[in-house]
């Protein structure tokens, strides 16, 4: 896709989202601001704080192993109202991190890659560069750069990475895109397995391991009309996690983009913990070859209250093709 489509494109999903909200953009730059403070890029709108970019290496709590720290990842994320809708380092699986992204089991020059399990001690991903940081009256651009290292033999992937925010008074959009380039002289081979990808954790309200803070168990809606119960691997264009935040219901949802990789993409729900993935290598393994860049893309969506299908369709129907490789 060339420069100026590619520019022509995101003006036509911004006006978009800016028409489905049924809101009007200011005529200035002051709702929406930047600040990077401690190693930490947050965006913020109308003077409310909608997502967190860790730059710089954040550390586990006390107590917490050293290997699960990390950075280039999402967290806190934020609803329209305020709601945190994200954890970090959360009890029982400390290396799920936000909105993050990682590959699971793969194999490289015959041995096993695990970027995920930090635990593992065979791999991880590391923010290596901000490329670039912009926002006018209706969104902000991040542009990053981030490395997935296996322990025994060093970056393998480059990750080019493009984060779009689009806040808004009834949920707030984030475009995320992709770009995987192994940057070896050897194959990267990505097994079939159960997860991996893009990962979403949920807040710690909804995780039972988390007694000090647990209020419910998550629910999950799908564009199948699959739930918690059934929904796991099956391949929705959209899925849905909410739950109880205080005394109002929250979520979240990510919508599938053609021209991903095995689109619908197979969807891991978790039937017990807060979080989910879309997951193309499940039942379809595939390679990174060397110097061959992978684009995946996909539309994130925060809400106040359970998910809406009509929204969710209306957002599936409308913005796919912009966004498929041309």
């Amino acid at each position: 896709m060339n420069n100026h489509l590619y520019t022509c494109l995101v003006m036509f999903f911004a006006c978009i989202m800016i028409s489905c909200q049924g809101q009007r953009a200011s005529e200035g730059n002051e709702d929406i601001a930047i600040e990077t403070k401690d190693s930490l890029l947050t965006i913020s709108w109308k003077g409310h704080p909608v997502m967190t970019y860790h730059v710089g290496i954040t550390h586990p709590p006390d107590g917490k192993p050293a290997h699960y720290r990390r950075s280039g990842f999402l967290h806190p994320v934020y609803t329209p109202d305020g709601h945190i809708i994200t954890d970090d380092f959360p009890e029982d699986h400390e290396h799920q991190h936000g909105w993050f992204y990682a590959l699971t089991r793969t194999h490289f020059r015959d041995s096993l890659i695990d970027f995920w399990n930090q635990q593992s001690d065979l791999g991880t991903v590391a923010h290596r560069s901000l490329d670039s940081v912009s926002h006018d009256a209706v969104k902000a651009d991040i542009y990053a750069t981030l490395d997935h290292i296996g322990t025994r033999f060093g970056p393998i992937l480059e990750e080019k990475w493009h984060l779009q925010v689009l806040p808004g008074m009834d949920y707030h959009t984030f475009y995320w895109e992709t770009t995987l380039t192994n940057t070896t002289a050897d194959t990267l081979f990505v097994d079939d397995y159960i997860y991996g990808g893009l990962g979403m954790r949920g807040p710690a309200a909804w995780n039972e391991a988390d007694s000090l803070h647990f209020q419910e168990r998550a629910q999950a809606l799908t564009s199948d009309g699959n739930t918690l119960i059934d929904g796991n691997h099956t391949r929705p264009v959209w899925a849905a996690m909410y739950g109880k935040l205080g005394d109002d219901y929250a979520g979240w949802a990510i919508i599938d983009q053609p021209g991903n990789i095995n689109y619908p993409q197979p969807v891991r729900i978790h039937p017990e913990m807060p979080y989910f993935c879309k997951a193309p290598m499940v039942g379809h393994p595939y390679v990174l070859v060397p110097g061959q860049p992978m684009t995946l893309r996909y539309l994130l969506v925060t809400y106040v209250g359970e998910p809406d299908p009509e929204l969710l369709n209306r957002l599936t129907d409308r913005l796919p093709d912009a966004f498929s490789p041309g």
